[in-house]
């Protein structure tokens, strides 16, 4: 595939399904996990209030 000053940005359009899929998942990976972080640290915190005090 030949790279010229008219194909450099060709990769700037709207993402592929691929992308979108990848992107999509990444980013329910991440508040799954936040989530998942979040509700541990709570019950941290009420099980084991010695913790922070």
């Amino acid at each position: 595939m030949p790279v010229g000053p008219s194909g450099a940005c060709q990769d700037a359009g709207p993402l592929s399904g691929y992308d979108v899929r990848m992107q999509r998942l990444l980013i329910s990976i991440a508040v799954t996990l936040l989530l998942v972080v979040s509700i541990a640290v709570g019950v941290a915190v009420a099980r084991w209030p010695h913790l922070w005090r």
